[in-house]
């Protein structure tokens, strides 16, 4: 197969994965056992809610978990090819610092409606759609937290154009825009061969489906806001190189806000360094605890 070819096989799957790239919760569930020592029973047994909100047409699937005296709500936002299942580390995190939790499927995964994943384009109003949900749901106006990882971040990002009701964020090996991600990206999913056709492929594919990549770009959202931001990021991330990271924080505004760089850690695994991760959350998290 050529080279463009190959791109186009590659943009096809980023907005419809199929089998491995669209795994389902017991999937997930066998992999966090293997890759991670939370204990998924001891998960099953928290009381939740199951719920459905809608932006517009799409139905967006997910779980509330309520906490005894909660100090705030969080709201966990999964990458590609995963589902809300894969969020479960940070959810007991969250739980354990006495926070409300919010687990959802991105469009395209899990229980959510559309055939397509928009690989955070129309998430991010998804994510922004959620929020509210949640604040309404938990009654805590002004003390709603949402956590992104990878797509789920950049998303996360993004819904900040969408809502005034997120009151922290935290983004966990997101990327700064859209269009400067795609050959890392290819690379990953590709055993490290390059392809110069991948982000032109993707970018003609965004536009068969009426997507403009280049209003996608999560970086001028952190530029523009006040609240706190919190950048988590490996520095051996072959699929989202951490100058992402760097480029978001520069442009951040609040002086709370900071960035966390774990040293060699590949993507979207910060979150195995447990007690770092922990530590860092109640830190940053100290004002509205």
């Amino acid at each position: 197969m050529d080279q463009r070819k190959k791109a186009e096989k590659f943009a096809d799957m980023i907005f419809r994965p199929e089998g491995a790239r669209r795994p389902d919760r017991r999937q997930v569930l066998e992999f966090l056992t293997g890759q991670s020592a939370v204990d998924v029973q001891e998960c099953s047994t928290w009381e939740k809610e199951a719920f459905v909100c809608y932006n517009g047409q799409t139905a967006i699937c997910g779980e509330y978990y309520p906490v005894e005296r909660a100090v705030g709500c969080a709201v966990l936002s999964h990458g590609f090819a995963q589902n809300r299942y894969i969020m479960i580390p940070q959810q007991k995190l969250f739980r354990e610092l006495g926070f409300h939790t919010v687990l959802f499927d991105q469009r395209g995964f899990g229980e959510s409606g559309e055939r397509h994943c928009t690989f955070s384009i129309k998430e991010a109003s998804d994510v922004a759609c959620v929020a509210e949900w949640a604040r309404k749901k938990s009654g805590l106006d002004g003390k709603i937290v949402v956590l992104g990882v990878s797509m789920g971040a950049a998303a996360a990002m993004k819904a900040l154009d969408y809502t005034e009701h997120i009151n922290y964020l935290i983004e966990d090996c997101g990327f700064a825009d859209l269009e400067t991600v795609m050959d890392t990206l290819y690379a990953s999913m590709n055993e490290g061969e390059t392809n110069i056709y991948a982000a032109g492929a993707f970018k003609q594919k965004a536009a068969e489906l009426g997507l403009d990549t280049k209003k996608n770009q999560p970086i001028d959202a952190i530029g523009k806001t006040e609240i706190p931001v919190c950048i988590f990021h490996g520095t051996g991330d072959t699929t989202i190189d951490a100058e992402h990271a760097r480029r978001l924080y520069g442009v951040c505004r609040n002086p709370d806000s900071r960035l966390e760089l774990f040293e060699g850690k590949e993507h979207a695994l910060c979150v195995t360094d447990t007690e770092r991760y922990r530590r860092v959350l109640r830190k940053f998290l100290d004002k509205l605890m």
